[in-house]
């Protein structure tokens, strides 16, 4: 790019044309035809101001960029290269400048990207490889290379290289594979015994209490009539008691209701326990998640609620929000509704394994202040991470 503009020369001016006119008039021309090239010496100026400013934008994208982005001549030498490029290979950028790009491929891969290379500078449609890769200082890494050929045949025609580690890409796909079998498996154990305990205690429990409802009229003594009453408050106890058990196994009313009528139990049922207020919202009425996603869904509230309630008495805030790539869970904590009794509420105090749990489904979290000293965290959960269909395009958060 020039860094100097130079002013168009002037065109010269024949005088045959002007015999004959008048001094004025002539003069008049002159300052015209001067205002035209003030003008255009304007616009010359601006479009260069604006060439710059869009050479410097380009630039500081480049070098800042997460990728490392390389150009290779037509010998393969690196003309260039942004800053990720220098320590992705543990080196300096200067250092790297008219090196051949052949000096950071691994050598049981050399001879596979010399073929690459040559295939990728003949055409110039888009190459993909997966190559080993060395660094400086003697390490080497997997990378995945898209090349692609730019400029016209010759020697000025060169190759641009994009380039991204697949080392920590597989070990986060791994993990989340890993995380989603566990998840999966511990549910389905989840499930079946929160069944057994349902159909089987629970029911015999029932069945107990109606028993003990049809001795009631014979008993004529005082006494009798109470302790029946007695065993009969017990088992409604126990009855409850066995249908919670069952709800922290697995949440039957997740798979027999939807997750909607599941949350709204499980919040009302939590609030009552622990003296905690809280409330409920859905961004869309209708939306039906994949059990593996709902499942997560009320995991993560369930935590959430249980932990901030020995922190908060009131102002806890549940939303779930669809949108057309994740669902967001909002969870937010209403100021001026601390505990005086506890220490003070914060979602930065996150129950154990909370992060651990979103990072391994694939998601990952967000926290602000909002005005007032409100607290608010923001859970984002993708339905490629955990295996499950996408959503139709629903509403976005605001």
């Amino acid at each position: 790019m020039p860094r100097h503009l130079s002013t168009p020369a002037t065109p010269k001016i024949s005088l045959k044309p002007l015999i004959g006119i008048s001094r004025r008039a002539l003069v008049h021309e002159l300052q015209v035809h001067q205002i035209e090239l003030e003008q255009q010496n304007e616009e010359l100026l601006r479009a260069h101001r604006e060439l710059v400013s869009a050479r410097d934008r380009y630039i500081d994208l480049f070098d800042s960029a997460p990728v490392t982005y390389l150009t290779l001549d037509a010998e393969g030498r690196i003309t260039e290269a942004n800053l990720t490029a220098a320590t992705e290979f543990a080196t300096e950028r200067p250092a790297m400048l008219g090196r051949s790009f052949e000096h950071f491929v691994a050598p049981a891969d050399s001879d596979r990207w010399r073929r690459v290379a040559l295939r990728a500078f003949t055409r110039s449609e888009l190459r993909r490889v997966q190559l080993m890769l060395k660094r400086e200082d003697g390490h080497h890494f997997e990378a995945q290379l898209d090349c692609r050929a730019m400029g016209g045949p010759g020697p000025g025609r060169q190759l641009r290289l994009t380039l991204t580690e697949l080392s920590q890409r597989r070990l986060a796909a791994k993990n989340r594979r890993i995380a989603a079998s566990g998840y999966e498996t511990r549910e389905t154990e989840r499930r079946a015994m929160a069944v057994r305990l349902h159909e089987g205690l629970g029911q015999r429990l029932a069945a107990l209490k109606l028993h003990l409802g049809t001795l009631t009229p014979c008993a004529d003594d005082g006494t009798k009539r109470l302790l029946v009453e007695t065993m009969a408050l017990e088992l409604d106890q126990a009855v409850a008691l066995v249908r919670r058990m069952s709800a922290d196994l697995h949440p039957l009313m997740l798979s027999d209701l939807g997750l909607r009528a599941a949350l709204e139990w499980l919040v009302s049922d939590v609030a009552e326990r622990l003296d905690l207020r809280a409330n409920l919202h859905f961004d869309d009425d209708d939306a039906t998640l994949p059990q593996p996603l709902a499942i997560a869904i009320y995991r993560l509230i369930e935590a959430a609620l249980v932990h901030f309630a020995p922190y908060v008495r009131a102002g806890i805030s549940v939303e779930l929000l669809r949108r057309p790539r994740d669902w967001v869970l909002v969870l937010q904590i209403v100021p001026g509704h601390e505990r005086t009794d506890g220490p003070a509420g914060s979602l930065m105090s996150l129950p154990h394994g909370f992060k651990d749990q979103v990072h391994l489904l694939g998601g990952r979290l967000e926290f602000s202040e909002l005005p007032g000293h409100a607290q608010r965290m923001l859970v984002f959960l993708g339905h490629q991470a955990i295996g499950v269909a996408g959503p139709a395009p629903g509403s976005s958060l605001a």
